[in-house]
């Protein structure tokens, strides 16, 4: 159980740090495109979310928990792509 507690909140650790750093930079970017920046940017966060847990819940109800994992590496696979080819 420890482990578990633990894993939780790093992981709350880092998406907390992801959060505060995008938002620096949003906010870096003058007043003027603050708020459509982040509007956009909070936005594509919650739609991802959705996404992603429309994705567990059907990988679970079809393959359970490997599946889950699976859909799970493979989001954080195009992520990596996706960051690794950008400009």
């Amino acid at each position: 159980m420890i482990p578990i507690l633990l894993g939780l909140a790093l992981v709350d650790f880092g998406v907390q740090g992801q959060n505060v750093i995008s938002q620096h930079a949003i906010y870096g970017l003058g007043d003027e495109n603050a708020s459509r920046v982040t509007t956009a940017y909070v936005t594509s966060n919650f739609v991802g979310g959705a996404l992603g847990s429309a994705a567990g819940s059907l990988a679970w109800s079809t393959g359970g928990w490997p599946a889950v994992c699976a859909v799970g590496a493979a989001i954080a696979a195009l992520a990596l792509a996706l960051w690794l080819t950008e400009r």
